[in-house]
């Protein structure tokens, strides 16, 4: 087992990779790419989903999701459908220009993550793949501790003179 002491370079190095993705979130939503889009395909590629279940996976608002949906119905990535269980909820279903759409943009990343680690051989890969892996795992269980014992923190307020 590891101390705090120990566990502070893990945590930073995690930290600093969120916050590379943020950035990069952020520069392309600048220039007109959405991922919240890419993200919504890749889970729907995974199965049939509500539009609510869209909006809890990917933490985002219910109107988010909606213009997400709208979206992609537009590009014609994915079709709604009536869900067989609840007549009031319909389904979202992938299309086949979804899939492939889906596919080219998860080769893409793929691609330019392996051009960028020319240097590592495959066992390292798959090593870091392994500790990833277990890593989330434990980000999984201390989100769950934090959400169980976390207090919300007053917003301190100053005296007026």
């Amino acid at each position: 087992m590891i101390n705090a002491d120990e566990a502070r370079p893990l945590v930073s190095e995690m930290l600093d990779i969120v916050r590379a993705f943020q950035a990069a979130r952020h520069r392309n939503q600048s220039r007109g790419i959405v991922s919240t889009k890419f993200r919504a395909l890749k889970l729907i590629r995974t199965g049939d989903r509500r539009t609510t279940e869209l909006a809890d996976h990917l933490a985002i608002s219910l109107p988010v999701a909606s213009r997400t949906v709208a979206a992609l119905e537009e590009d014609g990535f994915v079709i709604r459908r009536p869900d067989p269980t609840d007549a009031r909820a319909s389904l979202l279903s992938i299309t086949d220009a979804g899939r492939e759409r889906a596919a080219a943009r998860d080769d893409q990343i793929t691609q330019l993550f392996a051009d960028s680690m020319k240097d590592w051989d495959p066992e390292r890969a798959a090593k870091a793949a392994e500790v990833l892996r277990d890593l989330h795992e434990h980000v999984i269980s201390v989100i769950d501790a934090l959400a169980e014992t976390t207090e919300p923190t007053p917003i301190a307020r100053r005296d007026r003179a």
